[in-house]
């Protein structure tokens, strides 16, 4: 069953994300979209462990099958400060979407979505320049021993964003995760 949901969930999970383009007589072209096909995750402990998880896919949705998909394992009751770079490895070399998304975090959020049972919150530590979380810098907070999904979107919402922020059902995806938790 886990692999059926994890088949369906990839499936649907990279979207592209237009650019910003409103300027007048400057129709968006062909060019302008970003793809995402990997996503890396830092989570550094209260005592500057560094730990790093990945989701590869560089040559994107179809093609072959991701290259990497990491379990994400964390140590029961323990704080991390953690953040996520989007990354296009499809280029060479190796675009990094992050600070484009902060540049257009207004339009942008991150969210962290968990199964039901399992032991983490996660605290959002920075926002848009309307004081809207954005979700790239974050702290996880585990508690017990436990196992579940954490599923991360990026959602673009330019315009959803200032008027229902904090819904992760509008706006389009961009990308959407879900990583096997283990707090041990």
């Amino acid at each position: 069953m886990k692999q059926i949901f994890l088949i369906l969930s990839l499936s649907l999970a990279f979207s592209s994300c237009e650019k910003d383009n409103n300027k007048v007589n400057n129709p968006p072209s062909q060019n302008d979209q970003e793809v995402i096909t990997s996503l890396l995750i830092i989570c550094e402990d209260e005592n500057g462990n560094r730990l790093q998880f990945a989701y590869s896919d560089p040559d994107g949705d179809g093609g072959n099958s991701f290259l990497r998909f990491d379990t994400i394992r964390l140590a029961a009751n323990t704080s991390y400060l953690t953040s996520v770079l989007f990354l296009d490895e499809s280029k060479s070399p190796t675009l990094d979407l992050t600070d484009e998304i902060q540049a257009e975090a207004s339009d942008h959020q991150v969210f962290y979505e968990k199964s039901q049972g399992l032991g983490m919150n996660v605290f959002y530590n920075d926002l848009d320049s309307e004081g809207r979380p954005l979700g790239i810098h974050t702290s996880w907070e585990t508690t017990t021993n436990s196992t579940g999904i954490l599923t991360i979107l990026l959602k673009h919402q330019p315009g959803v964003k200032a008027n229902a922020p904090g819904d992760s059902q509008l706006g389009e995806t961009d990308v959407e995760l879900p990583f096997q938790v283990e707090i041990l």
